[in-house]
């Protein structure tokens, strides 16, 4: 993953999640887990005290990946506070792997982004909020960026990086999401890309909005489309009937 050195030190391996769970005391006598391996992500808060841990499952498909277990009651589900610099911009994204990858960042896991706010607002000074990189097709992700706006924050519009198409390793393939711009070197700086594509205010309301109609375009020209097909087959069984 291309994952700066710094931030690869801080991960460990266990080769079943349950040995994790029978070394916390409140998991303990809890009901047992699938033996499957995982990396080990530590969240720590800014005192460096740990509060969570999250396993990444290895080899078990995309519907089961993350658990999170719970060390320090009273904390938010945070990673990286204990490595941020309040006096700098504090990039939040919602996955950690993709935090690692990006100076001063932290990640809010579990959590939709938006409802983490007063977190924010409590903790840090300067902060710019990543959503996924879907957000243009995804209608829930496109709303939360808007009430984030409206909230008054900075948010992060990709151009159209996710949107093209790149040979990697001989074969077309488009990317996700910030560790894959990092992975396969799309980008000679993550930071100042961002940086760049950093939008607030007016600025990102017009970007959305043009992008909303857009959507709308798109919509409507599949529905035409699917109505000309449903036309053109309906004319078709017709004229079967007919002759």
């Amino acid at each position: 993953r291309k994952i700066p050195e710094n931030n690869i030190d801080s991960l460990y391996y266990v080769e079943n999640i349950n040995i994790i769970r029978e070394n916390l005391a409140e998991y303990i006598n809890g009901e047992k887990l699938p033996d499957v391996e995982a990396i080990v992500i530590p969240f720590y808060n800014k005192d460096w005290v740990l509060t969570h841990v999250q396993c990444r499952m290895l080899n078990t498909g995309e519907s089961f990946r993350y658990l999170t277990f719970e060390v320090e009651k009273g904390h938010e589900k945070v990673w990286g506070m204990n490595n941020i610099d309040l006096n700098k911009e504090v990039f939040i994204f919602e996955g950690a792997l993709d935090a690692m990858c990006v100076d001063n960042a932290i990640a809010v896991a579990g959590a939709s982004l938006n409802a983490s706010q007063k977190f924010y607002d409590d903790n840090l000074k300067d902060y710019t909020i990543l959503y996924d990189s879907d957000y243009v097709s995804n209608t829930e992700i496109f709303n939360q960026i808007f009430k984030a706006v409206d909230h008054g924050n900075k948010v992060v519009l990709y151009d159209d990086i996710f949107v093209n198409t790149y040979m990697i390793d001989g074969e077309p393939k488009k990317l996700k999401d910030v560790n894959d711009l990092v992975k396969y070197g799309v980008v000679s700086n993550i930071n100042k890309y961002l940086i760049a594509n950093t939008y607030k205010g007016l600025k990102a309301r017009l970007i959305l909005s043009s992008l909303s109609i857009n959507q709308l375009t798109r919509k409507s020209k599949k529905w035409e489309n699917k109505s000309q097909s449903s036309m053109s087959g309906m004319k078709q069984r017709l004229k079967i009937k007919r002759t």
